[in-house]
């Protein structure tokens, strides 16, 4: 038999009333309270812990992580993919670079690292030729390959900027930088949904409050304990699902009863969040510091070295008829005194030519950072991430723009929304409790 719940008359509720007045009273209160804190709660549960925290029975984690932090793979490839086609253009970030300028403000570490790479390359492949060359004659070669340097570099770099997309990987540079660093995930979606998020859990005072009234003319018609319970998993639910709509829709002002105009806070925030974003990616991600570490070490690093590789042999091929005379020179005297010694020294096998190249090309590939750090300040100002990035977010529409924070709140709507709705059951148990014992008073 299901039992059936018995509704009260008019004068059982207001007799009531007036003996537990104030336990009536504290139902909207107590439903304003469910609403902010479970908000809030859902709120840092999406961001904190940065690392799991808890035990792992096996395979089962009893615990918890940030739902941020955990995604955060998930999350980074899903901003990559709103971000890149629509924000971020590799082409026209490389098209400002003035590889004149580059060449000039490279000269001076390029002719230290040539210099020593000269030295190091000529003792490891023909030590004993390098070591009877007169100093003069060292120094002739060097002198020859620091003045020839810049035109190799000038035609490499050409290449690098014609070929920008196949060296660097833009969306790796971008996930790298979200996945490594959760912090700067989690600092990233903080600073610019922080409104947002604020006024989620302000609404749940308000939309807490309205639904514990309900509550409230229900527990005096049906005067039943489940009552508390489920008005509190309602409570949470429903006032987390009209927050998180509210943050987005709708894109444009629209009025509502014919008096009150609403918009969506993110798209009215626009300029703002606008801002604050193209700043985020322009400090924090696209650095001249994280673009080189994927160039030099990412998936593309293979199509640089082999760009390196072939410049290299290049100028080793037009160099060699330059130096080959100087070392005929330094050997003429070993010639007299021991011919096939001195042929010896003066022989170089294609084999060892190949690793020559090879050689060279590697040292250029692993001196690249020292170098390249005189420019990191050049190519921050000329590229200008920041301005760029801000123009093309402009230029989105409110639907377009909706996208660069709603996938990633997407993934995380049902965890919130069902955390929010657990919290408020717990904390409606809870209020059957407080009823309970205030009725057990004299």
């Amino acid at each position: 038999m299901i039992d059936v719940v018995a509704l009260r008359n008019w004068s059982e509720i207001t007799a009531d009333f007036q003996l537990n007045w104030y336990v009536y009273l504290s139902m909207p209160l107590i439903a304003a309270f469910i609403g902010y804190t479970t908000k809030l709660l859902a709120i840092e549960m999406i961001f904190r812990p940065l690392n799991f925290r808890g035990v792992r029975l096996g395979p089962i984690p009893l615990g918890w992580q940030g739902v941020l932090p955990a995604m955060a793979g998930r999350i980074a490839a899903i901003a990559v993919d709103v971000l890149v086609p629509k924000v971020i253009d590799p082409r026209e970030l490389a098209d400002k670079l003035d590889m004149g300028r580059l060449i000039t403000d490279l000269r001076g570490p390029l002719n230290a690292v040539v210099e020593e790479m000269v030295d190091d390359i000529a003792r490891e492949i023909q030590p004993a030729l390098w070591e009877m060359m007169p100093a003069e004659a060292r120094r002739l070669v060097s002198a020859r390959v620091l003045a020839e340097a810049p035109k190799y570099l000038d035609r490499m770099m050409a290449d690098v900027k014609r070929d920008f997309e196949e060296v660097v990987d833009i969306k790796d540079v971008v996930v790298t930088a979200l996945t490594r660093d959760k912090a700067l995930l989690v600092r990233l979606v903080r600073k610019i949904s922080a409104p947002e998020f604020r006024f989620m859990a302000n609404s749940g005072i308000y939309f807490g409050a309205a639904i514990g009234v309900i509550q409230m003319l229900c527990w005096a018609v049906v005067h039943d304990p489940i009552i508390m319970p489920i008005f509190g998993l309602a409570c949470g639910f429903v006032t987390d699902w009209i927050a998180l709509n509210m943050i987005f829709r709708p894109h444009n002002p629209r009025k509502f009863f014919g008096v009150f105009e609403f918009q969506g806070l993110f798209i009215k925030r626009r300029r703002e969040i606008a801002r604050d974003y193209a700043g985020l990616i322009a400090d924090e991600i696209l650095t001249p510091a994280n673009v080189l570490e994927i160039v030099l070490a990412g998936p593309t690093s293979n199509n640089l070295f082999l760009m390196v590789q072939r410049h290299v042999a290049t100028a080793i091929d037009e160099q060699l008829s330059i130096a080959k005379p100087l070392a005929v020179l330094a050997v003429g005297g070993l010639q007299l005194r021991n011919p096939l010694k001195a042929l010896d020294i003066l022989q170089v096998g294609s084999e060892e030519f190949q690793k020559m190249k090879v050689l060279v090309a590697q040292k250029a590939f692993d001196m690249a950072p020292q170098s390249i750090k005189h420019v990191e300040q050049y190519a921050t100002d000329v590229i200008d991430v920041k301005t760029s990035v801000l123009a093309k977010l402009d230029n989105l529409t409110n639907e377009e723009f909706e996208h660069l924070l709603r996938p990633i709140i997407k993934e995380q709507e049902p965890i919130v929304i069902a955390c929010g709705a657990l919290l408020g059951f717990a904390v409606g148990e809870l209020q059957v409790l407080f009823v309970e014992a205030v009725s057990r008073l004299p």
